[in-house]
């Protein structure tokens, strides 16, 4: 009975973990959906990501 609940434990905090990846991974491509590009005064392309 207690193995049971230990692996039902494990099971949760794994899916738990795996969700809030999925939530970090969701928020951090909001973050680097807008790049921009800019030409320095020496003639070099600059790429940055708005946020």
């Amino acid at each position: 009975m207690k193995e049971e609940k230990k692996l039902t434990q494990s099971k949760a905090m794994q899916s738990l973990q795996v969700k809030s990846l999925l939530d970090d991974g969701k928020k951090l491509a909001k973050v680097n959906d807008l790049w921009y590009f800019v030409k320095s005064d020496k003639n070099r392309w600059i790429a940055g990501s708005a946020h």
